[in-house]
């Protein structure tokens, strides 16, 4: 744990049952007759005893006393309420996970065609693929709805609800299924125009555009909920740097759209440093969630 602040202050214990309200991890402890704070992530230190200032100057703000729940602690993360909270990141997860179920069912070559980015026909084993045509424009998004094998869908499920959610609960459902369609667009985009010969598909464009939005946001302007534990930084990073390597493939994981996952998440990035500069601009501050 790292030591946040030591105060004489009774009311701390309000604002450690807000840092508990927005899954901030920290524990309150007494030395010496003074109380101290700590939080287990050592990059929240500055942003939690900026807000305890507020907190001192401000004590009896409505918004200290908000029951918003902004972030999972180990609890919430195993109860339903997620799914209370969380209902389009949920209507994501079940809407790919049942078109990828519908078109391996169909034997794939039925329906896959009307998902992919260029249709196509299969002739005498050879594929042979069409000119993209806008009179078809679903075809630029519906991509990251096709799954081509268990593992495939399961990862980036798993990856879609754990960031997803993140950004439904704190900035919304328009921001989060604004963010599906333009990291979507983006990816397919990129991936087709170095690939035109192949078929492709997959949420994992989203995803890595998802998580290089939260971390920017973690960095430019740590919000608890979106300053990502460096477990999962080091797992995607890695995961891009073996797709491009070439290992993935190598060891029977398939063909990997390298250019979706690395578009993608330049576009998240881009979309995060948007999003922190258009929140500062519009606060006036560079802090966010400033009570009123």
């Amino acid at each position: 744990m790292h030591r946040v602040l030591v105060t004489q202050n009774p009311e701390l214990i309000r604002f450690s049952q807000w840092l508990g309200r927005r899954g901030v991890s920290h524990r309150v402890s007494e030395e010496r007759g003074q109380q101290v704070l700590w939080v287990e992530d050592p990059r929240l230190v500055g942003p939690v005893s900026t807000q305890f200032a507020r907190f001192e100057e401000q004590p009896t703000a409505a918004f200290w006393s908000s029951s918003e729940a902004v972030a999972p602690s180990a609890t919430a993360r195993r109860s339903v309420g997620w799914v209370g909270r969380t209902p389009w990141t949920l209507g994501l997860v079940l809407a790919t996970t049942l078109v990828t179920l519908i078109v391996w069912l169909s034997g794939g070559e039925l329906l896959l065609p009307d998902f992919t980015f260029y249709q196509y026909a299969r002739v005498g084993g050879h594929l042979f693929l069409e000119d993209f045509s806008l009179r078809q424009p679903w075809r630029l998004i519906t991509p990251i709805f096709l799954h081509f094998g268990v593992l495939h869908l399961v990862f980036n499920m798993l990856w879609l609800w754990d960031l997803g959610r993140r950004i439904e609960v704190r900035q919304g459902v328009r921001a989060l299924l604004g963010l599906v369609v333009l990291l979507g667009l983006g990816s397919n985009c990129a991936q087709a125009l170095v690939t035109q010969e192949a078929v492709f598909g997959g949420m994992s464009g989203v995803v890595f555009g998802l998580f290089g939005y939260l971390w920017v946001w973690g960095r430019l302007a740590p919000e608890p909920l979106f300053v990502l534990p460096r477990g999962i930084l080091v797992l995607l990073l890695a995961w891009l740097a073996l797709g491009f390597s070439g290992l993935l493939t190598a060891f029977g994981f398939g063909a990997i759209a390298n250019t979706a996952h690395a578009s993608g998440l330049a576009a998240g990035c881009l979309a995060g440093t948007v999003g922190v500069w258009l929140q500062r601009w519009h606060r006036g501050s560079g802090s966010l969630h400033e009570p009123k």
